[in-house]
């Protein structure tokens, strides 16, 4: 991470690598639930915020300040504000570009290494697109203890299952009038615990079109019993 991050220009950009790389580290246990289009677009912003308040305040033109003390920002070799409108565009160029030239000889960890880049710019185009239709058959229970915080942080109305959040955030990646298909369990739709499911996420923002209480023996050898909806995305 710190060699390929040392050799992007500017310096702010290998700041806000190492930020992503840090922020994808649950991409293994949370997959396209981790708002990772979000959290990018979060650091550009406050660095954003940050360069013009240090414009204004230090007295220095942008790309002339003294080097910055441990903690700040790096924002040398920036000139103007127009690099924060294409800072996210070059940062997935750059990780493309290491993925795609890490050849035979470059060394067995910087090979891994841009595997790991290329699936984590694979996740973050996925959640970058809004799609016509998604189908789909979540897991549910608990989340892991090691994503917990993050998870229900990102999720405060569906924190209570996994499959809810599914569903949550895959009426967030359509398109206005696109449809949802899934098979999930059926408790979502009278447990108390969902309520804030029921009434915001499918209520107001994708209500059913159809729904099909199929019971047990559905899912193979699954315990559970389940329910198959199609959702129509209105906001």
């Amino acid at each position: 991470v710190e060699e390929f991050a040392a050799t992007l220009n500017p310096p702010l950009l290998g700041g806000l690598f190492r930020k992503m790389v840090a922020e994808m580290r649950l991409a293994g246990q949370l997959g396209t639930l981790l708002k990772i289009e979000t959290l990018l677009g979060d650091e550009i912003r406050k660095a954003n915020a940050e360069f013009n308040r240090q414009k204004k305040t230090t007295g220095y033109l942008p790309g002339f300040e003294p080097p910055p003390t441990q903690g700040q920002l790096d924002f040398s070799r920036i000139d103007d504000d127009t690099f924060f409108d294409r800072a996210e565009e070059l940062l997935l160029a750059a990780l493309r570009g290491f993925a795609e030239s890490a050849g035979g000889g470059a060394g067995v960890r910087r090979r891994l290494f841009a595997g790991d880049a290329a699936q984590g710019i694979a996740l973050v185009d996925i959640v970058r697109t809004k799609y016509d239709v998604v189908v789909m058959n979540p897991p549910f229970g608990a989340c892991g203890l090691g994503a917990k915080r993050e998870f229900e942080k990102a999720y405060p109305r569906t924190k209570n299952d996994l499959y809810a959040a599914f569903v949550e955030r895959g009426v967030e990646l359509h398109l206005r009038r696109g449809m949802l298909g899934a098979i999930t369990s059926r408790t979502g739709f009278f447990l108390s615990s969902f309520q804030r499911w029921r009434e915001e996420g499918l209520l107001k923002e994708a209500p059913p079109v159809v729904v099909a209480d199929l019971g047990y023996g559905v899912l193979d050898s699954a315990m559970v019993e389940v329910a198959a909806y199609c959702l129509e995305v209105s906001t």
